[in-house]
């Protein structure tokens, strides 16, 4: 007889434990719409039945997050974009976008060839204008799968990368490095496919280093481009 009762109380203990359990799970559930949609009412019912302590907890894990995924490179939350218009003094013809995309392969060949020396031979002036371009026609998903996956990209890194080298002569001036960077933040946002072997380059350690640059302008198109990479991958 003792057993037994035991035994029933045991059972009527467990069936108080989870009502009170289901009944502080209620609202828990329901948390993200309930407190910040409903007045204070709602939220003083729901702190008498949790506790200042809990209820505090719950309110600061109840956020309002947003469903959609927005760019990191050039986000107007992040840093003020520039505008972009298409330079006046390019040492060459430029082409827009729907052009690149419909001109023929050796066309084509012929006019990144132009692009490649400018940026790797031409005055600083004539390097940063040319980069500006490119970050111009590359917001179109067409160009910046083109041009990720080309020698350009390769040239880019190595003009980042001159800095390590500690020679004042190779190594590219901030105002060249904050539009080597920006272009690879525009690359990675609009690019759908980078091939496996550009990782190979050094894209991701020239990204690390440059976290570490003295300009705060410089240090934000390296997160941002990071970022982008980083969501790639992912």
């Amino acid at each position: 007889a003792a057993a037994a009762a035991a035994a029933a109380a045991a059972q009527d203990a467990a069936l108080q434990a989870a009502a009170s359990a289901q009944a502080a799970a209620t609202p828990l559930q329901g948390q993200q719409a309930v407190v910040p949609a409903q007045g204070q009412a709602t939220g003083s019912n729901l702190r008498s039945r949790l506790g200042a302590g809990l209820f505090a907890r719950v309110r600061e894990l109840a956020t309002v997050s947003e469903p959609g995924v927005r760019p990191i490179s050039r986000n107007p939350q992040i840093e003020e974009p520039e505008v972009l218009d298409m330079p006046s003094d390019l040492p060459f013809t430029p082409l827009k976008f729907e052009e690149v995309c419909s001109r023929p392969h050796a066309d084509l060949e012929a006019f990144l060839t132009k692009v490649y020396r400018c940026i790797a031979q031409g005055s600083p002036e004539q390097k940063i204008s040319t980069l500006k371009y490119l970050e111009l026609i590359c917001c179109h998903m067409q160009v910046a799968d083109l041009v990720v996956n080309s020698s350009l990209l390769k040239l880019v890194v190595r003009m980042l990368h001159a800095r390590r080298g500690g020679s004042p002569a190779a190594a590219a001036s901030p105002a060249l490095r904050a539009r080597l960077l920006s272009l690879i933040g525009q690359l990675l946002r609009h690019a759908c496919y980078l091939e496996p072997g550009e990782s190979e380059h050094g894209l991701f350690d020239v990204l690390l280093e440059a976290l570490q640059e003295n300009d705060p302008a410089l240090r934000r198109r390296a997160s941002a481009a990071l970022g982008e990479m980083l969501f790639y991958i992912a």
